[in-house]
């Protein structure tokens, strides 16, 4: 469930895209449920659970995903610059990697044990931690970059070795990581 302050900022970053209401991965209903100003499902309508909704709007991302590695695959750098730039891209990097940050240290650090509703007072804790996956998103980033990075230093040594042992320091970083079956 989202805090009325989360959805109120939501609402302000995304406003220009809501009031719009064409093109984009979802339409003016699923972005209306997504921010909270709609019900996004369930009640009278057979098959028209939470549930459902969350499948559909999983899928719906997932498949713009491949719909963009095909323009990557397919578009001349030009065409690939003009959308992907570090201005665009950002805000979508941070909500995958940083906001979790950000919120991990805010439950953890910021609250106080004694506040009640500190989550190492509260049941269903688990979900706020860090999780491997991301950690695995966020090494893929750095192996990739510093790939794309070093194209012209290849022949340096001194390059290569700071490249891998920067790599191996992601790697040991991952390893941290809880998978999901461990406790």
């Amino acid at each position: 469930m989202m805090s009325d302050r989360k959805g109120a900022e939501l609402k302000r970053k995304y406003q220009d895209q809501w009031e719009r209401g064409f093109g984009g991965l979802f339409d003016i209903k699923t972005r209306l449920r997504l921010l909270g100003e709609a019900r996004p499902y369930g009640g009278r309508e057979p098959g028209k659970t939470i549930a459902n909704f969350w499948r559909r709007a999983r899928n719906y991302v997932k498949n713009a995903l491949i719909d963009i590695e095909l323009f990557l695959e397919v578009a001349d750098r030009k065409n690939v610059n003009i959308i992907f730039t570090k201005e665009a891209l950002e805000p979508v990097v941070k909500a995958l990697l940083h906001r979790p940050v950000m919120e991990y240290h805010y439950l953890i650090v910021e609250r106080r044990p004694q506040d009640p509703d500190h989550p190492e007072n509260l049941e269903g804790f688990q979900g706020h931690e860090p999780d491997r996956e991301r950690a695995e998103i966020a090494r893929m980033f750095i192996q990739y970059g510093f790939n794309y990075l070093t194209m012209k230093r290849r022949s340096e040594p001194l390059s290569q070795e700071i490249v891998q042992k920067a790599i191996s320091l992601s790697n040991l970083l991952v390893e941290s990581f809880r998978t999901g079956g461990e406790e």
